[in-house]
């Protein structure tokens, strides 16, 4: 005999127009008794609440908020930027050292949504950093920045599934705590400047980082030690040059300059950078014009992906090419080329070029390797940024230190799909570890932000508390990027940024090959947990579901 029994229900609807949905009544039959769970009086598309704290305000952040609100609605999420600088640019706001520029062509290097049309072949920093404050301001992405914010210091509770951020006010010297259901960590593989100079201490003059260069630095007449010769040492030698009235540098090995990438594209055989002139400009106004000489210039890369694969007939043309060029650039010195292999610049009478690293500082410069002492106003490190992807502040969950938990897991962060990091639940780091960045990193930046769009959404939508990736799919991922690895040139001996303990943490795979598996994100590599655990089906609702114009299916029945 089925029983009629009036309904109560526990919670009432959060919407008005559910509440002609809820039954007065539900039949029961007792000689079939069902577990007791409470079916949610809510439409199904009903979205849980979320806060999202985001560290940094860079490219990778305006993606991110981009497709996040491209996706979910703006008014049921609270977004806080935190980030130290006076404005938003992340490294090309706070990196501004002389003939700072990208060293990928300006077209394509910006966000693939905000086409730009620049000034200059290679874009300058100024430019740039402009370019990333405008997105930030027609986007309205300002309202949700708290700028010269500093985080000091995260940890998770798992009884709240919350985030706490301990936060310092840089302007008022304060800090304050803050909560927050996701933490999204935007400051990138180029934020923390790392000077690792064996002996520098000893030296009492100037020391600056490129990454952190002074407003107020005058290089005139000065006697320069510059060390680094990654992308920043490429630029800064030749546009301090002028300036400096002697110039020392050093080589640990062979570094290579290619010639230039792009010969058919309107710049000379040098490889110059060049203005684009009011015709080219007007030119490119077009937005079909415009994407196909985007594409122009990644195409010719993307074909040629294959000389990074050891030994491939493509990565042995491109090393005689390059043999070739440095041996013409540098004829005027033809010893210079079997040292080090460099650029013109370093040919220059104020250039003095050592090999190896510098070994013996003293208070007023440096020995070189025949104990005479050089005397130099100004040390320069282009040394690169820490890539260990340990914590750079305390990071706690459940009262577990992380920076602990790595280093018993060989001392660097272990990360799945380059995105989120072992052991740390409703946390992103777009740029960690194995990210690819053999070129541009706004490309890359489109599928992260994608990816982790969609994963919120999916927590808003199916009530998800809280996801980490599973031990297993990041000891598969890691173990597979490392492998791969071996099979490409920057597994080889060479000095790289990206390297850590010797081994290099990025992508195992193309650009093309990334973008396309990051489309589809793999949730059964992750532990979820709900917000009904007795139901996580709950989300299902009342069994209505809510149109994206905010009104229930069922409602119009003409």
């Amino acid at each position: 005999m089925l029983e009629k029994i009036d309904l109560v229900p526990e919670q009432p609807p959060s919407n008005p127009k559910a509440e002609r949905f809820v039954p007065k009544f539900i039949y029961h039959d007792p000689n079939y008794p069902t577990p007791a769970i409470n079916i949610r009086e809510d439409f199904y598309g009903s979205r849980r609440r979320l806060k999202v704290a985001v560290l940094g305000a860079g490219m990778s952040c305006l993606s991110f908020l981009h497709h996040l609100f491209e996706l979910v609605p703006r008014d049921t999420v609270d977004v806080t930027v935190y980030d130290m600088n006076e404005d938003v640019g992340g490294v090309w706001q706070s990196t501004t050292y002389p003939g700072c520029r990208s060293d990928s062509p300006s077209a394509t290097y910006q966000i693939p949504w905000r086409p730009h049309i620049w000034s200059q072949f290679y874009a300058p920093q100024e430019e740039i950093k402009e370019y990333l404050q405008t997105v930030a301001g027609e986007n309205d992405f300002y309202p949700l920045m708290k700028l010269r914010h500093e985080v000091v210091r995260a940890e998770w509770r798992t009884e709240e599934a919350k985030w706490t951020l301990r936060i310092r006010d840089l302007v008022a010297d304060a800090e304050f705590e803050g909560k927050s259901d996701m933490f999204v960590e935007c400051d990138g593989p180029v934020s923390k400047p790392q000077i690792l100079v064996e002996g520098l201490n000893i030296y009492q003059g100037v020391v600056v980082h490129s990454g952190d260069w002074p407003e107020d630095l005058d290089l005139k007449g000065k006697r320069v030690a510059l060390m680094g010769y990654g992308s920043s040492g490429v630029q800064l030698a030749p546009n301090i040059l002028l300036r400096v009235s002697k110039l020392y540098t050093w080589f640990r090995g062979r570094a290579y300059m290619a010639p230039p990438p792009f010969p058919g594209f309107a710049y000379d055989v040098q490889g110059t950078n060049f203005a684009y002139s009011e015709q080219q400009r007007a030119l490119l106004h077009d937005p079909d014009v415009y994407l196909a000489y985007r594409k122009a210039l990644d195409d010719d890369f993307n074909r040629q992906f294959d000389l990074v694969v050891n030994g491939s007939e493509t990565s042995k043309k491109v090393r005689q090419l390059i043999k070739a060029y440095m041996q013409e650039k540098l004829k005027s010195k033809p010893g210079l080329y079997d040292m080090i292999r460099y650029l013109e610049a370093l040919v220059d009478e104020k250039t003095t070029v050592f090999q190896g690293e510098p070994r013996h500082f003293t208070p007023n410069g440096f020995l070189d390797p025949d104990g005479i002492e050089h005397e130099v106003d100004v040390v320069i490190a282009a040394t690169g940024y820490e890539y260990e992807h340990m914590p750079r502040y305390p990071k706690i969950v459940d009262g577990e230190d992380i920076a602990t938990w790595w280093a018993s897991r060989g001392g660097f962060g272990h990360t799945y799909m380059a995105i989120c990091s072992e052991h740390m639940p409703n946390y992103f780091n777009p740029g960690t570890a194995y990210s690819g960045l053999y070129r541009s990193f706004f490309q890359p930046g489109e599928g992260l932000s994608i990816y982790m769009a969609k994963v919120i959404n999916k927590m808003q939508l199916e009530r998800i508390l809280s996801f980490v990736p599973k031990e297993r799919a990041v000891n598969h991922f890691v173990r597979h990027a490392d492998t791969f690895m071996q099979r490409w040139v920057q597994s080889g001996p060479c000095q790289a940024f990206y390297k850590s303990h010797g081994r290099p943490r990025l992508w195992p795979g193309s650009y093309s090959q990334y973008m396309q598996i990051l489309e589809n994100p793999r949730f059964e590599d992750f532990d979820m947990v709900y917000e009904d655990e007795d139901d996580i089906f709950s989300y299902f609702g009342n069994g209505f579901a809510l149109h994206p114009e905010g009104f229930e299916e069922e409602e119009d029945s003409s």
